[in-house]
């Protein structure tokens, strides 16, 4: 099964939870392992929507690692 797959296969409930979850960080904790990160050691991962960019989500480096080599693809 390839990983996208399992959002894909996610129910209602379950994906809106897990948007919410995901979107309601305050942006200073990692929001796949808790912990409280400072600016220097963050990634903000953004979409620019119009002109303004929102923010999706703060993930500390080592998470942000991770998820590059969960998805297979390299920072550039």
């Amino acid at each position: 099964m390839n990983k996208i797959d399992n959002i894909r296969n996610m129910s209602d409930k379950e994906l809106y939870s897990f948007i919410n979850q995901v979107s309601n960080n305050n942006g200073r904790v990692c929001c796949k392992c808790g912990k409280i990160v400072y600016k220097n050691e963050r990634v903000t991962i953004s979409k620019t929507v119009d002109t303004a960019a929102k923010k999706i989500c703060c993930l500390c480096r080592d998470c942000y690692s991770d998820l590059l080599d969960y998805l297979g693809v390299c920072d550039v």
